[in-house]
């Protein structure tokens, strides 16, 4: 019988000089690895009476460590009433870890964020707290160390549940954590620190647009602003610039298209997969490999708007090229003799309560919805300038949301290569 020899060569990658491979990885020789139970003493939070939430002393919820890594007392906006025995076992001391322990995604399950304050607080029942056994970590490491690629794998994994997922303190436990030498702690948490502050400075900025904006929409539709020449002018004592502007029906000035919406279920929705949005009621949904329009629309729910909050969110969105929309969305167009985007402005803050249908879930149905009235300059040009000036307010910023999600981009990057060792700032 003839044999076949075969050569056979390691192709693991080698381990550069002053690494080591270890349980989490490749990480530096002079880096530790030690699991959680170790370095943490883990408790569940505590389930106070819903029928006094808002009295009593500030507790901390799951969404407050889903989206902070960092929360401070002035953050916290709950409060209960707990008896006093049991507050000293629930309180939440400057430098515990809080983790979320269910979530609606695995991507999501058991983040973790700093307690960075002195006052007393308690923490809610949907978060385990882990109170530091040992000083083996600085605290402003802390807010960054569990972001990790290494603990992030490691978590999802241990993520259990199908609707939501949660996870246990014996789970966490069992997780290891990479520590660096304490200077190279301090190193890599002073370099990220740098760029949060970069990151809430620009989000404050995108905040102060975005209220200057919503200042201008109010001073343009209310008749205290108007665009001349390009230039905004302000109405003196009594003057109301829209003395003159005419109201309108919704079905006068614009095309209902709901005949072209399709609604798919996520199964339908999971075999074609691709880069086309889907559309429901308040926005993108999804992604699908095929449209039922190409064209620039308005978008506004049918069912499951913000209708109670339209001050503060929008009740309308606008789409530009190709999308598949669900029935939970009407489509509109403007008619040739109207401004489209002068049109959108009328209606993504606009009140529309008046309009909506009774019953278990608030519908504004076709037939309301063309009955709805906006109020709009006769002139097209005039309605032109006014959605300019709006639609310059709003690139700029959007642009200023691009830059910051760059910023946000980048940082992740730097968070790998320095929490797993590959990069080096000591």
């Amino acid at each position: 019988m003839k044999t076949t020899k075969h050569n056979i060569t390691n192709t693991a990658e080698p381990i550069k000089p002053g690494y080591k491979k270890t349980p989490v990885g490749v990480i530096p020789e002079d880096w530790e690895v030690k699991k959680l139970d170790n370095i943490f003493e883990f408790k569940n939070g505590v389930n106070g009476d819903k029928s006094k939430y808002g009295e009593g002393i500030k507790f901390i919820n799951v969404m407050e460590v889903i989206y902070n890594n960092r929360i401070t007392s002035n953050m916290i906006s709950g409060s209960i009433m707990i008896p006093e025995r049991q507050k000293n076992l629930f309180l939440v001391k400057k430098g515990d870890v809080l983790f979320n322990r269910t979530s609606e995604t695995q991507d999501e399950i058991a983040l973790a964020a700093l307690y960075d304050d002195e006052e007393e607080v308690v923490f809610g029942g949907f978060v385990i707290r882990g109170r530091p056994k040992k000083n083996i970590l600085i605290n402003n490491f802390k807010k960054y160390c569990f972001d990790s690629s290494m603990m992030r794998k490691q978590i999802i994994s241990k993520g259990q549940g199908a609707i939501r997922f949660n996870i246990g303190q014996s789970d966490l436990r069992k997780v290891n954590l990479p520590i660096p030498p304490l200077p190279e702690q301090e190193a890599i948490a002073d370099c990220l620190s740098t760029w949060d502050k970069g990151i809430e400075k620009l989000s404050a900025l995108i905040a102060a647009k975005k209220e200057q904006k919503k200042g201008l929409m109010q001073g343009l539709f209310s008749g205290e602003l108007k665009v001349e020449n390009g230039q905004l002018i302000q109405a003196k004592d009594g003057e109301d610039f829209t003395k003159e502007w005419k109201e309108v029906k919704l079905g006068e000035i614009a095309y209902c298209l709901d005949n072209l919406r399709v609604p798919l279920n996520s199964e339908e929705r999971d075999k074609m997969k691709g880069e086309i949005p889907y559309c429901g009621a308040n926005g993108v949904i999804d992604y699908v490999n095929d449209f039922v329009i190409d064209d620039d629309i308005i978008l506004m729910a049918e069912d499951g708007g913000y209708f109670d909050e339209y001050e503060t969110r929008p009740i309308a969105y606008r789409m530009k090229g190709k999308c598949w929309v669900n029935n939970h969305a009407h489509i509109l167009k403007a008619k040739e003799n109207f401004n489209h985007s002068f049109l959108f402005y009328s209606l993504v803050h606009k009140n529309v309560i008046p309009y909506i249908s009774g019953g278990t879930r608030a519908k504004l149905n076709q037939k309301h919805l063309l009955q709805i009235k906006i109020n709009a300059p006769v002139d097209s040009e005039e309605q032109t300038a006014i959605a300019e000036i709006l639609q310059t307010a709003d690139k700029e910023i959007e642009l200023l949301e691009k830059k910051l999600e760059a910023f946000k981009t980048q940082k992740k990057g730097l968070m790998q290569v320095l929490l797993t060792g590959e990069k080096r700032l000591v």
